[in-house]
C-alpha cells in the first residue's frame, strides 16, 4: 500500500513540474527574453504533456484513492502473459495491471488471481491459483439439470 502511495506523489510531482516548465516558459515569453523561436512553443508542448500525463498516469491514480479508502477492489484470474521490463507491469488475459516491482512476481505461464484498482490497473494482491479454479468466465459447478 506505501508503494501506491509512493507512486501517486511520484506522478504528482512530475505533473507539476511540467505545469512549472510551462509556466517559466510563458513568463519568458511574454517578457520577450526568448532567444530562440522555437521555444515560443515551449509553453504548449509542456502543457501539452500535462494534460496528456494527468489524463494516462496520474489522473486514474488519483481517482483509485476513493477505492483504496472504502477497500473496494476488482478481481481477475488468468494466465501471466508477460511482465514488463522493469518488473513493474504484468499482463493478464491481455490487460495491463502496474505492481510494485519489489514484491514477489510468479514467472509466465504462471496462472494468477490478481486484486486490483479499478481506474488505475495497480496490483494491490497477487496470489497463484489453482488450475481448477472457477472464474466468473467459467460455468459454474453448481448447476443442476
Amino acid at each position: 500500500m506505501k508503494y501506491f502511495y509512493v507512486n501517486l506523489a511520484a506522478h504528482l510531482l512530475v505533473f507539476i513540474a511540467l505545469v512549472v516548465a510551462m509556466l517559466i516558459c510563458l513568463r519568458r515569453n511574454n517578457k520577450k527574453q526568448t532567444k530562440h523561436g522555437f521555444v515560443y512553443l515551449a509553453p504548449v508542448v509542456c502543457a501539452t504533456l500535462a494534460v496528456l500525463y494527468m489524463v494516462f498516469l496520474a489522473g486514474p491514480r488519483i481517482l483509485d484513492i476513493k477505492n483504496i479508502t472504502s477497500d473496494t477492489y476488482q478481481m481477475v484470474t488468468g494466465k501471466i502473459e508477460t511482465i514488463g521490463y522493469l518488473n513493474n507491469t504484468v499482463t493478464v488475459e491481455g490487460k495491463k495491471f502496474y505492481i510494485n516491482p519489489l514484491a514477489d512476481i510468479p514467472k509466465e505461464g504462471t496462472i494468477v488471481r490478481i486484486k486490483y484498482t479499478e481506474y488505475g490497473n495497480y496490483v494491490l494482491e497477487l496470489s497463484e491459483a489453482s488450475q481448477n479454479t472457477i472464474t466468473s468466465d467459467s460455468v459454474s459447478a453448481l448447476d443442476v439439470d
